[in-house]
């Protein structure tokens, strides 16, 4: 099946989208039902290629999944959702082209579906520290300063400055808590904070998730397991291309120290 899309003209002289399915043939509707005859944006729809009265079971079938007649099932719509999200690579061309409306449940679907952090798994969060009301504070897989974490808001949100006043709220306390947690269990001297978001807007329609790293830094090496590790940038920024592959069981115990001391 191959799905176009065309611009017609309203009688206010504005284009106007309308889908158009094409299966094998052009059809204008198998069965069109007296109020669809009867409605002039339903005729308008006919005449110029709108969704058909396909029955279910036809031999047509949307982008994803069989397509359940007019109205198809929720799963149908999530599949189709999820597919022309990929085809127009921008939200906003969703809602251009009417295929969704701009609505907070539309978008919140569509985002749900797309982002890695709206979607985690129970393995993905294993590691875990702590977590609030809004926001969840996992330790990071890159440990290339010990005890790296990420705060990373509960709701999707693209940047700082569209946070709520109780987010905010929450965030300090929660710096401040995170910080002395890392200099009480660590030794840290001080924390870098970071929130940059830069690696989203590699794709061509960016949707970043607010996150925010702390990398905390250390004037002294620090022990742990026999292990030594020691911040050689200190008083310098943090380096970008440092490894941050360290012991599974050093990873652990950092874990569960961070843990036991945000949770008291």
């Amino acid at each position: 099946m191959v799905v176009y899309f065309l611009l017609t003209a309203s009688s206010a002289g504005v284009a106007q989208p309308v889908e158009q399915l094409i299966c094998n043939q052009q059809v204008g509707g198998s069965n069109p039902s007296t109020s669809s005859i009867a409605s002039p944006r339903s005729r308008r729809q006919t005449e110029y290629g709108g969704v058909p009265e396909w029955p279910k079971g036809a031999d047509c079938k949307s982008v994803v999944s069989d397509f359940g007649g007019s109205n198809p099932p929720s799963s149908t719509k999530k599949a189709l959702l999820s597919a022309k999200a990929k085809e127009l690579s921008s939200l906003n061309r969703l809602i251009e082209f009417g295929i969704i409306t701009s609505t907070t449940h539309d978008l919140q679907v569509i985002r749900m579906d797309h982002c890695d952090w709206c979607s985690l798994s129970e393995e993905d969060k294993q590691f875990q520290v702590y977590e609030s009301r809004s926001w969840s504070v996992f330790l990071s897989d890159e440990q290339d300063y010990l005890g790296r974490c990420i705060l990373v808001l509960k709701r999707h949100c693209n940047s700082l400055s569209e946070l709520t006043d109780d987010e905010w709220d929450e965030l300090s306390d929660l710096v401040r808590k995170v910080e002395a947690c890392l200099k009480a269990v660590l030794g840290a001297a001080l924390c870098n904070w970071s929130c940059l978001m830069n690696s989203f807007y590699k794709e061509a329609a960016p949707d970043p998730h607010l996150h925010i790293h702390v990398r905390p830094r250390y004037d002294k090496p620090v022990m742990l397991n026999g292990n030594t590790y020691t911040d050689s940038e200190f008083g310098h920024h943090y380096a970008v291309d440092k490894s941050g592959a360290i012991p599974v069981k050093d990873k652990e115990e950092v874990y569960i120290r961070l843990k036991e001391w945000l949770d008291r």
